[in-house]
């Protein structure tokens, strides 16, 4: 059973996103507008700006839930970035059609998506997280990306060297040693 961020429940832990990100956005805004306020001595943009944040972190957050699902914890011995692991929502519906088999997963900015949510899938996909975060989101897209059209996606997996190798490694590797920790 994957253990939620609120470790209560996929609603609660919805809601306990939503109210984050929502907070955050709201405050984000709130500088911003007072900002605007003391250059434009116009205090009407702290509260337009501060409307505005919390309106993007609120949207944002059920934009993601309704495409990637709701976040979930990964085990600590191989989640080694700060990036969110998700699974549900449309995506999941599209990506079961598309795809047989096992091992179904993507990762887009700082959130890791995982189909089926097996230790590899969440494993793979926590390492692209920790490459975006050792190369920066721009480098790590540019890169492979560059390296699905000069090996093929299926094949990128396969060259030594290449982000999708180093991630299969791991992915192979890590719920390895999970499973012999925990023996």
């Amino acid at each position: 059973m994957r253990k939620t961020l609120t470790g209560k429940g996929l609603f609660s832990n919805f809601i306990g996103e939503t109210i984050h990100n929502t907070l955050a956005g709201a405050t984000s805004g709130f500088v911003q507008g007072a900002t605007k306020s003391l250059v434009k001595n116009d205090a009407r943009y702290v509260l337009e700006n501060t409307v505005g944040g919390a309106l993007s972190g609120f949207s944002r957050t059920v934009a993601l839930n309704a495409l990637l699902g709701s976040p979930y914890k990964t085990h600590p011995a191989y989640d080694k970035s700060s990036g969110i692991i998700r699974k549900g929502g449309v995506f999941g519906l599209y990506a079961n059609s598309i795809k047989n088999g096992e091992n179904k997963g993507i990762t887009i900015g700082r959130n890791s998506y995982s189909v089926d949510g097996n230790l590899y899938t969440s494993a793979h996909e926590s390492y692209h997280l920790s490459d975006i975060e050792r190369m920066g989101w721009a480098a790590f897209y540019m890169r492979i990306l560059s390296e699905y059209i000069r090996y093929g996606f299926e094949e990128s997996y396969e060259v030594e060297g290449s982000l999708e190798f180093f991630a299969r490694k791991y992915g192979t590797i890590a719920p390895l040693l999970i499973k012999e920790y925990y023996r």
